[in-house]
């Protein structure tokens, strides 16, 4: 690795090291992110491209971020399901901007900017009524801008690069009351060339139990392989959701369960009416300063 690399390699991962776990959708966010056995709705294109199966009308939805968007990931998400003949079709968009100031010392600090945008092109399709396949073919842009001094000399580059990640998925209805899923995200470990870092494969497996139509109990690893170093690894999430009646549902979760250095507590509400959908997801935590608050609207066809 060249020293421009290993540069821009750290500032990658000082960037990367602040961003919370995926939340591609305020539901699945309040959920604690225990969503690949769930995956029932259009967030599915994200946590197990296997679920857009399970969607009979078109969907479309939006999800914004509604506070801390220069120091949390994902500040909007915008997706879109098409029922076919036979599966799915899910499409989805997302970024995040990041901006962070890093000091050396009193004279010496590197202002950071990154820009990150996710295109997702998804499928799912049911094989029989209990085993559903899906797959999605992602296109990840990411660029950083640094500014500043460094051993008292300006200091100014920027550098993006794209790369095609692959995810491949399984949901299976054990029965009426259990369901496993797997997501097998970054499949082809793709490099970006700048920075030689890797987006590493994640296998994410998980397990829900629903004991009557209007509950359900979520559990899911993240990168059970530990890929990620120990950055992420092995981490436990969990979820729930009540449904109280036909317009109003209950969330609770958690992130990183397993690990109290960096565990994050998620609630949140889901209102139907009609074909419309909306719901708040909430996350607090002791790894993040002010709690973030995500906001998702939703309409079926």
């Amino acid at each position: 690795m060249t020293k421009r690399n290993a540069k821009i390699g750290l500032i990658f991962l000082i960037m990367v090291q602040n961003y919370l776990f995926a939340c591609w959708g305020a539901r699945p966010l309040s959920m604690g992110g225990a969503f690949v056995s769930v995956a029932d709705d259009i967030h599915s294109i994200y946590w197990n491209p296997a679920g857009l199966g399970n969607i009979e009308k078109a969907e479309i939805t939006y999800t914004r971020l509604m506070n801390s968007r220069e120091t949390a990931s994902y500040d909007d998400f915008w997706a879109v399901a098409i029922p076919l003949k036979y599966g799915t079709l899910g499409m989805s968009y997302t970024y995040d901007w990041t901006k962070k100031k890093m000091f050396v010392d009193n004279n010496n600090y590197l202002d950071i900017e990154g820009n990150n945008d996710y295109l997702t092109l998804g499928y799912g399709v049911f094989l029989n009524k209990d085993i559903a396949i899906g797959i999605n073919l992602k296109l990840i842009s990411k660029s950083t801008d640094v500014d500043g001094m460094s051993g008292g000399s300006s200091v100014s580059y920027s550098d993006s690069d794209t790369i095609f990640p692959l995810d491949f998925s399984l949901l299976w209805n054990i029965n009426p009351y259990l369901t496993f899923g797997v997501l097998c995200q970054n499949f082809n470990e793709p490099v970006y060339k700048s920075s030689n870092q890797e987006e590493f494969f994640n296998l994410r497996p998980g397990i829900s139990l629903r004991p009557n139509k209007d509950i359900v109990f979520s559990l899911e690893i993240y990168d059970l392989l530990d890929k990620s170093n120990g950055i992420y690894g092995r981490d436990i999430s969990a979820g729930m959701e009540k449904r109280v009646n036909k317009h109003l549902s209950l969330r609770a979760g958690g992130y990183h369960i397993n690990n109290s250095d960096k565990d994050l507590i998620t609630a949140g509400i889901g209102l139907v009416f009609d074909r419309w959908k909306m719901d708040y997801g909430i996350m607090s935590g002791r790894d993040i300063s002010d709690a973030t608050h995500w906001l998702s609207i939703g309409y079926s066809f």
